[in-house]
């Protein structure tokens, strides 16, 4: 006899009532984790090509306009430093040392904010400088999008919530404000999920490679003219390890962070030692305690006013909106109570309260965290509103898996309901500021045969001037100047090279890292050469005896005809290449070991 199958009532079966209430929805959901689960060559392809997506729809202005050229604002500054390097490579066939287009010429490579030491370097030498740069802000924001998502997969989170801390964190306005703005340096921050990701696996595995392998990760941003990354992150690695270490009785935390300090000192010594000595001679000027209020605080973080951005220096140094929608989902994870996400709770009332500055209280955090080498350097407070948002991106991430687990299917829906609609909220905020990166138009100024030194009573027009073969004084850089160099248009010039006594002089060769004179002098005299002393300039060929004449570089000779040629090397660089030698051989070592 055939069984006879009931018909379905108005009340529904139990698969009906169980079923999600968006079958479309959890349809598209499960075709999402099937593929996620899936091999893992097609789980990295996936998560890769999000990371890229993500990066180019929220970098549009950009790649519209990859050609164009950057120079507003900060961004002739950052082309000036992109352009030296690479046309002294490709025009001169010269590692870029010295930079002779800049404040009566410094130090190039030794430039804290160079941006020389890194893979992306080679971009700019490929399509050009421009293109070069604009490429690198496209993917550093896929790095870091995809570094914070597996930040979150180390974290045992699932795919949803590593997604949502990803699109938290990059879609901030706090990279398109300092992009727009030319801050470059600022690109370093993708590096820190990754970071994060390596300290979490070394405290957690217990292996020193992957606090090697964070070390030079925070070099690398060094190598990138990260010196405000690279000391954010480093506060970042001391909160986690401080918090596991409080939790625990082990000191393995902190062995872990002293290794990753260790490490990124060793493997950036070859940018470290010459940053020094350069540092040393022309210090950084410190800024003075600063206090941020509660209300510039909820300003930065909740106003998406756009038309404040270009002008209020407020909102480009500090700005760090998230649309309350993506912020909105951390709340839920304070009823997680997992120990890994008070982690970054804890880093976050740090930070918030180090954000707030110096108010001259009794508790003032900020100031003696201001008094530590490196970390001296911070402007404003209010920039550690990046790590801020990083630790609640972390937080967020928790958020959603609770979410999860509770609400099932319908918690899954409102997730992603949520995380759409704020991405949206902050890619109508954020990528617009990037349109201000190509508002101005290159400074049209005449060509100069040969280089000479050239003075238009600005700091700006660094790149116009250097594209007119001319060095460019007044200038701006990291700190102020001391320049007695003279400009062809000023009074008192004499020419780019000139004797002090009787005789005459010749240009025979002219190159950034090289100069060549033929010197006829009747008496002892001194060549003076138009361009700042540095104790990089040495006597290659020719008698006589380099000297700093009242801050110019100068070369003392005896009398009669002399073929004088002056070469630019930093001696610097080798010893510290050698050191990182040692530590890269150490980080090898370290990953091809075997463990027992």
């Amino acid at each position: 006899m055939t069984p006879v199958t009931p018909k379905a009532t108005n009340l529904g079966s139990q698969e009906d009532i169980t079923k999600p209430p968006f079958p479309f929805a959890a349809g598209l959901f499960s075709r999402l984790a099937n593929l996620l689960t899936g091999s893992a060559r097609a789980r990295v392809a996936l998560v890769v090509s999000c990371a890229l997506a993500f990066a180019l729809t929220f970098t549009y202005p950009v790649w519209l306009n990859l050609t164009r050229l950057s120079i507003n604002n900060d961004w002739d500054f950052a082309t000036q430093l992109h352009w030296v390097p690479y046309h002294t490579i490709t025009s001169f066939h010269q590692f870029p040392l010295w930079n002779p287009y800049k404040c009566g010429g410094m130090a190039m490579y030794a430039n804290p904010q160079s941006r020389i030491l890194t893979p992306f370097f080679l971009l700019h030498l490929m399509f050009g400088p421009n293109v070069g740069a604009h490429l690198e802000v496209i993917l550093h924001l896929a790095i870091m999008w995809l570094g914070t998502y597996v930040l979150g997969r180390v974290q045992k989170m699932s795919a949803l919530a590593s997604v949502f801390a990803a699109t938290l964190f990059c879609a901030n306005s706090w990279y398109f404000l300092h992009l727009g703005e030319g801050h470059n340096v600022f690109l370093g921050f993708a590096y820190l999920p990754w970071v994060a990701a390596c300290v979490w696996r070394a405290i957690s595995d217990r292996e020193l490679k992957w606090a090697a392998l964070g070390g030079l990760l925070i070099a690398l941003m060094l190598g990138e003219g990260g010196v405000q990354a690279a000391s954010l992150t480093l506060l970042e690695v001391g909160l986690i390890a401080l918090f596991f270490a409080l939790l625990t009785p082990s000191p393995w935390p902190i062995v872990v962070a002293a290794v990753v300090v260790v490490f990124m000192a060793g493997l950036a010594a070859v940018k470290l030692l010459p940053t020094y000595e350069m540092l040393s001679t022309h210090p950084k000027e410190i800024w003075g305690p600063t206090y941020v209020r509660w209300s510039e605080i909820y300003d930065y973080v909740f106003i998406r006013n756009i038309d404040r951005y270009p002008t209020d220096r407020g909102f480009v140094e500090s700005g760090a909106f998230v649309s309350p929608m993506l912020m909105a989902v951390a709340v839920p994870a304070l009823l997680a109570l997992r120990r890994s996400m008070f982690v970054w709770l804890f880093g976050g009332v740090i930070l918030v309260w180090l954000v707030r500055g110096d108010d001259g209280g009794s508790w003032p955090l900020y100031r003696y965290f201001h008094m530590l080498p490196v970390f001296s350097l911070q402007r404003l407070p209010s920039r550690l509103l990046v790590c801020v948002m990083f630790n609640l991106g972390q937080s967020a991430g928790y958020g959603v898996d609770f979410l999860r687990v509770k609400l099932r299917a319908v918690g899954t829906t409102l997730v992603v309901v949520l995380l759409i609609a704020g991405a949206v909220d902050n890619w109508l905020v954020g990528p617009r500021v990037l349109r201000t990166m190509f508002e101005f138009p290159l400074t049209a100024i005449p060509r100069s045969t040969l280089f000479r030194q050239f003075d238009d009573e600005t700091a700006f027009d660094q790149t116009a001037v250097a594209f007119a073969n001319m060095g460019k004084i007044p200038c701006y850089d990291y700190t102020d100047w001391t320049i007695n160099v003279k400009a062809y248009n000023q009074d008192g010039y004499r020419g780019e090279q000139y004797l002090l006594g009787p005789g005459s002089v010749r240009l025979t060769e002219w190159s950034p890292n090289r100069l060549g004179f033929q010197v006829i002098a009747k008496e002892p005299t001194v060549l003076v050469i138009n361009q700042n002393y540095d104790r990089g300039w040495h006597l290659a060929r020719g008698e006589g005896l380099i000297e700093n004449n009242k801050g110019l570089l100068s070369v003392r000779i005896p009398p009669g005809e002399e073929r004088i040629t002056l070469v630019y090397r930093d001696y610097s660089i080798l010893v510290g290449a050698s050191a990182s030698a040692v530590f890269v051989a150490l980080l090898v070592a370290l990953f091809r070991r075997k463990r027992y």
